[in-house]
């Protein structure tokens, strides 16, 4: 008798593959749930856009709030700025008036001023040297020994 294998009969039925058990879950099967229901969406959509559209009508306030203040900030400066250009031009003609020759002449006429009869010059020699009249001649201002 041969080892011949055997033909695939009723007799002979194919091997059965059993399936392995499956090692026990750590967690709950999963269930299916049911589907939200219109309702429930349409609130939950009505309440997110909401808050959402809440939330950009309070920035677009806020920003508006703020560029408004600093409109404001800034046309108090440009004032600000043209006050003190007119002060400024004031004090620019006051020191023009005051600086005048003959205001200072007639200022030094009351105080009992009166103009020299003569000038006379003064030159300052080197450091160490003796001052003398601008017209005569020294050894220190002449250079010599």
């Amino acid at each position: 008798m041969s080892a011949a294998p055997l033909p695939r009969t009723a007799r002979n039925p194919r091997p059965l593959n059993r399936p392995r058990p499956k090692p026990p879950r750590s967690s709950p099967p999963l269930r299916a749930v049911k589907p939200p229901t219109v309702g429930r969406r349409r609130a939950r959509f009505v309440l997110v856009t909401g808050v959402a559209t809440a939330g950009l009508l309070f920035g677009v306030v806020t920003l508006q709030a703020l560029v408004s203040q600093q409109s404001f900030d800034i046309q108090r400066s440009q004032d600000r700025v043209t006050e003190l250009r007119l002060q400024a031009d004031d004090l620019h003609l006051e020191v023009a008036s005051l600086s005048a020759p003959e205001r200072i002449a007639k200022a030094a006429a009351r105080l009992g001023m009166v103009l020299p009869e003569e000038v006379h010059a003064v030159s300052v020699p080197a450091p160490g040297g003796v001052p003398t009249p601008a017209g005569s001649r020294s050894s220190v201002a002449a250079g010599s020994p």
